[in-house]
């Protein structure tokens, strides 16, 4: 792992790691000039690991509140409803319903956040494959020249 003491010279093999690192540092002095204070992020961050989302259910015919099983309310009946002597009532409208379920989304992207403020998680590498890799120096140089020709014979 790179740090101040063992940056060393850039090469190959490192500069992955060394770009990485200033990546890094620039991040935490930016969040700590001019970014959210980490009391407010970490609370944010335990909010969502708790996150929940709510469902509406729409439903043919009206219903009172004490016919929904617990954890449903009642949002609103449409229609005529009328509550017979029995107490049970009856309509012909609709009903809307909300219920709420956990969030798995918001909490799986609060857990992976989490992770990689710990440094949990592995770094992710990306290979960059190009045209030009299978050619020589000598190649390349005369694709350059041949460009900056035709640059030069355009600008005339």
């Amino acid at each position: 792992m790179i740090s101040e003491e063992n940056i060393g010279e850039i090469s190959e093999e490192n500069i992955g790691e060394i770009a990485d690192y200033n990546v890094r540092q620039k991040t935490i002095q930016l969040l700590q000039e001019k970014g959210p204070n980490l009391d407010k992020v970490l609370l944010r961050l335990r909010q969502a690991l708790n996150a929940k989302e709510t469902k509406v259910i729409k439903l043919k015919g009206a219903i009172t509140k004490n016919e929904l099983p617990k954890g449903f309310d009642l949002i609103v009946n449409t229609g005529l409803v009328i509550e017979g002597k029995d107490g049970e009532s009856f309509g012909n409208g609709e009903s809307l319903v909300s219920y709420d379920v956990v969030a798995h989304g918001h909490r799986l992207k609060a857990v992976d956040l989490a992770l990689q403020l710990h440094d949990a998680m592995p770094s992710q590498k990306h290979e960059v494959v190009s045209k030009l890799d299978n050619e020589s120096d000598d190649e390349l140089d005369n694709r350059i020249k041949r460009l900056i020709g035709q640059i030069d014979a355009n600008s005339d």
